[in-house]
């Protein structure tokens, strides 16, 4: 990998895009047993994209991925590259009962990069695909992570999009899924529509007075 990870540009990712997705599939996916030693390689895969220009938030159109292997290494990575495969071991077969393997991952890169719409739609789709297994707690706190991070202006690529309204509808299904709801994960769900309306989601505002968040209260 030393050399591909020596190289910036679309010259790594032409090279480092094939190489991680030939890895997800066949070591991820359809590996019997996840070989020791995988997930720390897609970690270093991860540290690489976090690095890119594109991803820097006070860069020059900031957030926005393009080309064709960049888009494709950060689909990859969220592991929302391949829709389904029935005969697959995990995850793209419909079983994410193993998601614990990937949350570790999966969190470093959408606290670190989850401002940009593009990587917080990749995010929603995993949420979303995985949403029996998904832990709750940690959507909550990944979440407000990214809405609390600071200046809203930092969530410019959200703008115009259905984010909003893909992350109210998971908040609704993890609060009804997990009733009755801790107290912490009520507020931090209730936090979440808090910043949501203020965006102008009208969803979230219905959420707030729903049956799940009646009797949720905020220190």
């Amino acid at each position: 990998m030393e050399p591909i990870l020596a190289l910036d540009g679309e010259p790594c990712w032409s090279l480092l895009s094939p190489f991680t997705s030939a890895l997800v599939c066949r070591y991820v996916y359809d590996a019997a047993n996840v070989p020791n030693g995988t997930i720390e390689i897609l970690s270093i895969c991860l540290d690489k994209l976090l690095a890119a220009p594109e991803l820097k938030k006070r860069s020059y159109r900031g957030g926005e991925l393009h080309g064709f292997d960049l888009p494709s290494l950060a689909q990859t990575l969220m592991f929302v590259s391949v829709e389904k495969a029935d005969l697959a071991a995990r995850f793209v077969n419909g079983d994410w009962s193993q998601i614990e393997m990937i949350l570790p991952l999966v969190d470093r890169y959408v606290r670190a990069a989850g401002w940009s719409g593009t990587i917080m739609g990749h995010f929603l789709t995993l949420c979303e695909r995985s949403r029996s297994h998904y832990p709750s707690e940690a959507f909550a706190d990944q979440v407000l992570s990214i809405l609390q991070s600071g200046d809203a202006s930092e969530l410019r690529g959200w703008h115009g999009t259905f984010l909003p309204a893909r992350v109210a509808s998971l908040v609704q299904h993890f609060a009804v899924r997990d009733t009755p709801m801790p107290v912490a994960l009520g507020q931090k769900l209730l936090r979440t529509l808090d910043v949501l309306v203020d965006m102008g989601d009208r969803r979230s505002a219905a959420l707030q007075l729903s049956e799940s968040f009646r009797e949720v209260r905020l220190a």
